[in-house]
């Protein structure tokens, strides 16, 4: 393949960092002026394409490629390192690397593999220089017809004949503040605003956050590092509207269009008519409030506009883009930067405690510049939190971060929308999304008469819809999908000042977690709304806390854990409740033996069957003397208690005690009560255990058909019940029925209950059982395999699941691998090990 055409011409794809695409955009184009044929992601690849495809056939298909060497070029992690080592590989069509330094980076900087490479230099060069030695590169140098003056290739519109400036050579107007020397990270960010500015039709991009997430700075350092695009970059100060005229008038000075007239609105309207028609220029409105109050100073035009704002309503503006905190690895890096003596590891955990909040982060490193430790600042934020947000300051910044915070709850309280009293419950709340249906009803609490000491909060939809559109318009808190997600400096700073008022709000928020809870843990379709509200429920420390309902919600919290497949996650939860209430409210309190049977669940569904029957036998009598023989949690400490015994091997007091208790249940509950069912569905497979396999099998059939109609067939009690149907389909020599009936159930514990759930597991377990029946011994390996692997990340090596999982793997791989002996000892054998597995599994789905 040639990449030179008979008059000579030549094909260049250049490879760069985010940070430097005004250089790629400057060569690229100079290099098109020569008749030479260039490629550049950003003008030849469209969405949607196959970034990685794109790139090697670039690569395959130039005879140069130009490497633009600078510090953010050889950052890890960038795709940069793919593209200049591929070059290197590549040969059989003749690419040859050229590496460019753009920026004076010493060649120590340098991967060792391009030390050794001579450099094309183009930093401190004028633009003429710079030009001249691009065009070095080819045989036949040569110069555009004029001088160029405006960004980008032909392609994306540009007049012919003109050309971007080269980066690093300012516009001729321009009020830009300095650039932050500290500013690190956000590259994505700025390549993201680029490329929004560039294709917006309106031309117009607002970039809207929080209080110190970093906006200003951001629209700031976009200005410099992209100067070299514009002829005129102004910063307008917009968060007093009533100012921006004399801010638009001293630009129409700089533009020489200055009106006669002294009057500031006619001399602003001569700026932006300027503007509008013109070309090459970037106006800023830092801190806009309001869309209403900046609308009609927007030039329209084919200039750029860059708004910052804590409002995210300006959707009829132009295109939104959320400024989130740092990413860890920038919060590490800029603390890094400002405090050099201080660790890695203090430093990423300094970010978790600030929410890698960006001006959080810069007023830490001033304070911690002084001698304080992480630890000392740590301690110093939990009781001081406004004082110490107070602090640290950097110059680059109008307020702190308290004084922020303070000063946007002062207008969000003279809005008088409601959102204050919202905003300041929502602080005693965890740091993750709070759903705005919580609102809509009036909670109750336990203590009526504290709780109506606070103003009392919005209720309906209109008015809490009210409420959280001021919060957002004040930059307190993001809404997403009709939920509030407050930062958690924010929230410490608002704790700070309602210190007095602190247990009003702490009944407010108990009465709205209880009242949010979900009717139910064992349906899929509740998971979702648990998820939500864990985390805010453990915010409260339900183990100190003096509300019945609250601690009897962490209870169901517990549940919910384990039902869900999360019971790593449940024990340490579980056994700090057990503590506390075992010592505040005394092993016979209601509430205590509830969190009893669910410590020994925890245990149970961990194979910790000892810990578990010494929690159950005690809770079984303490809850028949206090609660009474029939009482619903007697009867589930009662066939928790038979599950241990089945466990550790007592399966014929297991029986006994589960036939007891399914008589009681049935009379109390009925018989189709999900309790029922399931103390009948293990009373099946202790029968079938003990021999008796026709009742067994006549029974499990029976309760699997109730499950369906009573319980829905995608309940996961269904699915463990269709598990057990399948192994007595296998049994009975009906392995094609067994492999479908598995099929089928495995695919809805993966749709309702998801990939590494335990009851999923199990079923994948047993429907590669049943497909070694069929003799389907590649299928069956992989699935193994693939499952053994779950098995080992969700319960860990220690579980006897994972223990029986890889004892079977361990086997089949050894007889697969040797193939020793007879065929018929190989199938004999075969057949007594498929028998012990599928006896595994009946105690497996047993014990689930």
């Amino acid at each position: 393949m040639s990449t030179t055409d008979d008059a000579g011409r030549k094909r260049f794809f250049i490879s760069y960092a985010g940070p430097d695409r005004l250089w790629a955009e400057w060569i690229g184009w100079q290099l098109e002026q020569a008749e030479h044929d260039v490629e550049l992601d950003v003008w030849d690849w469209g969405p949607g394409e196959n970034f990685v495809l794109r790139m090697d056939q670039a690569l395959r298909s130039a005879n140069r490629v130009l490497a633009l060497c600078s510090a953010s070029y050889f950052e890890q992690d960038r795709f940069t390192t793919d593209e200049w080592t591929s070059a290197i590989a590549i040969k059989e069509y003749g690419a040859r690397l050229v590496p460019i330094r753009i920026e004076n980076l010493p060649r120590e900087r340098f991967p060792a593999a391009l030390r050794a490479m001579t450099t094309l230099d183009l930093f401190g060069l004028e633009e003429d220089q710079a030009r001249r030695r691009v065009l070095e590169l080819v045989e036949r140098p040569g110069h555009p017809g004029s001088s160029p003056v405006f960004p980008g290739p032909a392609r994306s519109g540009v007049p012919r004949g003109l050309g971007p400036r080269l980066p690093g050579t300012g516009p001729q107007v321009w009020r830009v503040p300095a650039r932050n020397a500290s500013f690190a990270g956000r590259d994505a960010l700025l390549v993201e605003i680029r490329e929004a500015l560039t294709v917006s039709i309106s031309g117009v991009v607002v970039l809207h956050g929080g209080g110190g997430f970093g906006k200003t700075q951001t629209a700031i350092e976009y200005a410099h590092r992209f100067a070299a695009d514009y002829d005129a970059v102004w910063v307008i100060d917009a968060e007093q509207s009533e100012l921006i005229n004399g801010q638009l008038a001293a630009l129409a000075t700089a533009l020489e269009v200055r009106a006669p007239v002294t009057d500031q609105t006619v001399t602003a309207q001569r700026a932006l008519a300027e503007l509008h028609k013109s070309e090459r220029w970037l106006l800023v409105f830092d801190n806009a409030e309001d869309p209403a109050e900046v609308i009609d100073y927007l030039p329209g035009g084919r200039g750029h506009v860059l708004i910052t704002s804590r409002n995210s309503a300006w959707a009829e503006a132009g295109t939104r883009i959320a400024v989130e905190v740092f990413t860890r690895e920038e919060s590490v890096r800029l603390l890094h930067n400002l405090v050099p003596r201080l660790p890695p590891s203090e430093a990423g955990h300094l970010a978790e405690i600030l929410g890698d909040l960006p001006l959080a982060l810069v007023q830490a490193a001033g304070v911690l510049a002084s001698g304080v430790t992480v630890a000392h600042y740590e301690r110093s934020l939990e009781a001081h939190a406004t004082e110490v947000l107070s602090h640290g300051r950097p110059t680059s910044y109008p307020a702190s971060l308290a004084a922020a915070t303070s000063l946007a709850l002062e207008r969000l309280a003279a809005a008088r929308a409601g959102g204050e009293t919202v905003i300041r419950a929502c602080a005693y709340l965890a740091p993750e999304p709070i759903p705005a249906a919580w609102f809509y009803a009036s909670p109750r609490s336990a203590d009526e008469g504290l709780a109506y000491a606070l103003e009392a909060l919005p209720t309906g939809v209109l008015k809490v819809s009210r409420a959280f559109e001021a919060i957002t318009r004040y930059g307190l808190a993001r809404i997403d999908r009709n939920k509030l997600r407050l930062h958690r400096l924010t929230a410490a700073v608002i704790r700070d000042q309602t210190r007095r008022q602190r247990a009003a709000y702490r009944e407010v928020i108990a009465g709205l977690l209880v009242a949010a809870e979900p009717k139910s843990t064992d349906k899929p379709e509740t998971w979702p709304d648990w998820a939500v509200l864990v985390p805010h429920v453990l915010s409260q420390d339900p183990a100190t806390s003096p509300h019945d309902p609250l601690r009897l919600l962490a209870t169901g919290v517990v549940r919910y854990l384990v039902s869900s497949g999360q019971t790593q996650t449940a024990r340490p939860v579980a056994e700090h409740f057990y503590a506390s209430w075992q010592r505040s409210l005394g092993p016979d309190h209601e509430t205590c033996l509830e969190i009893s049977l669910q410590l020994a669940y925890v245990y149970q569904r961990l194979g910790l069957y000892a810990k578990s029957q010494r929690l159950n036998e005690g809770c079984l009598a303490r809850c028949r003397r206090v609660l009474g023989p029939d009482d619903p949690r007697t009867l589930k400490a009662a066939t928790d208690l038979a599950t241990d015994l089945y466990a550790l091997g007592a399966a014929e007091r297991a029986c006994s005690l589960n036939e007891e208790t399914f008589r009681r249940s049935t009379e109390v509950l009925g018989e189709n009560a999900r309790s029922t069912l399931g103390v009948a569905y293990n009373f099946a497979i202790d029968l079938y255990t003990l021999g008796d396999l026709d009742t067994a099998r006549a029974m499990a059939e029976e309760i699997h058909g109730r499950r369906r109609e009573v319980l829905g067939v995608d309940h996961p009690d269904t699915l463990n019940s269709a598990g057990i149907k399948a192994g007595h389909l296998s049994e009975s020599g009906q392995a094609e029925a067994a492999r479908a009936l598995a099929e089928d159930t495995l695919d809805m514990c993966r749709h309702a209950l998801g990939e590494d759930h335990p009851q999923t597991l199990l079923v994948a377990r047993s429907l590669a059982l049943y497909l070694r029946q069929l003799d389907e011994t590649e299928e069956a390996r992989r699935l193994e395999d693939e499952t053994l692997e779950r098995y080992r990340e969700v319960l860990g090596e220690e579980h006897p699941d994972t223990a029986a999982m890889a004892a079977r793997v361990a086997v089949h791989h050894d007889r697969e691998g040797t193939g020793n002996g007879e065929a018929a000892d190989r199938k004999e054998a075969g057949r007594d090990a498929w028998n012990h597995e599928l006896m595994q599994l009946y105690r497996a789905f047993r014990l689930l």
